[in-house]
């Protein structure tokens, strides 16, 4: 082979060398998302990684804590019930 010829086949194979390590690193960004998605932190735990990583804990009834504060000092009274008695033979 000739020497201008074996230099152009290089450069198309450096060419192509980077275009597959293009694919390989967005392959490898599609894999990492899809474990995360399937194997990573759900849904319930996500006030735990909200706290951890922005400093702020949702919660699902609001942000009422003088309501829930004044709800639990009032004390609540049921009134009893009698139970059937069981027939045994």
């Amino acid at each position: 082979m000739s020497e201008p010829n074996m230099t152009s086949e290089i450069v198309s194979l450096r060419n192509e060398n980077a275009v597959l390590k293009e694919e390989l690193a967005l392959a490898n960004q599609q894999l990492a998302w899809f474990r995360k998605q399937i194997f990573g932190r759900k849904t319930e735990q996500t006030s735990v990684v909200m706290e951890k990583e922005f400093g702020v804990q949702l919660s699902m009834f609001g942000n009422n804590e003088e309501k829930s504060a004044a709800k639990s000092a009032e004390t609540i009274t049921v009134p009893e019930h009698k139970r059937k008695k069981t027939h045994s033979r």
